[in-house]
């Protein structure tokens, strides 16, 4: 279950940075 969880929240967490990364990207295009 614990092992679950974290495979779920690092999931979560690597989607989160995806968008902001992205969000970056578009705010500020290289």
């Amino acid at each position: 279950l614990q092992n679950q969880w974290h495979e779920a929240t690092r999931a979560v967490a690597s989607a989160g940075a995806l968008e902001r990364s992205m969000r970056l990207g578009i705010q500020h295009p290289s």
